[in-house]
């Protein structure tokens, strides 16, 4: 696949996600490099602070391994940290994972993943709402969280804030300490969400 190939969903065009366009002010148009079709996929955000710790990195990883394993896409920013360890751990699980960027389509930033890049759009998807020669700017991230949230039925994160975006959903993962069984429980409480199922995990990962 060619890493650099863009193509385009317009809203209301088939492929773009039917919960992106529930939002109060979706993006007209999506760009994308690499399989548009996992765009409207049942997913999961997990997302969490760039300078994270050694255990944090670990249990982002995890999860998004286990929720890859049992076929749902893992959606996360790219950034360094949680969101990085979450598209790893979804590749390491098989799976699926999409990046939502901040800035122009073309732009892997931060420059550091660009290969953690590469590896997403051979399996899944990189995205923006901002077409290519957009440079990264920070008032663009808070838009870069709209669509995450806009794409996906439930939002993991290290640290529980309400979601303010149009509409609510899960938020199921707090701070603290991770333990088996809260991780276990979190698989449950995922089971039961609409339209999601991930069969495969049936306890928390060892």
């Amino acid at each position: 696949m060619d890493v650099n190939a863009i193509r385009t969903v317009a809203r209301r065009e088939p492929g773009y996600p039917p919960l992106l366009s529930e939002l109060h002010d979706p993006p007209a148009t999506l760009f994308v490099r690499g399989d548009a079709d996992a765009l409207p996929e049942a997913a999961v955000a997990v997302v969490g602070a760039r300078s994270c710790s050694a255990y944090g990195a670990q249990v982002a990883r995890t999860l998004a391994r286990e929720l890859a394993s049992a076929g749902l896409v893992v959606v996360s920013g790219l950034a360094r940290g949680v969101d990085g360890e979450a598209h790893r751990g979804a590749l390491d699980g098989g799976g699926r994972t999409v990046a939502v960027l901040g800035c122009g389509i073309d732009r892997d930033y931060p420059r550091s993943h660009a290969e953690l890049a590469r590896r997403i759009i051979a399996s899944g998807a990189v995205v923006s709402e901002y077409p290519p020669g957009v440079e990264p700017a920070p008032w663009r991230f808070p838009a870069r969280k709209r669509k995450r949230v806009g794409a996906v039925r439930v939002w993991l994160n290290h640290a529980v804030r309400p979601c303010r975006l149009g509409r609510e959903m899960p938020c199921p993962c707090g701070p603290g300490v991770v333990s088996e069984v809260r991780l276990g429980g979190l698989i449950s409480l995922l089971r039961r969400v609409g339209e999601i199922d991930p069969g495969g995990v049936d306890s928390a990962p060892s």
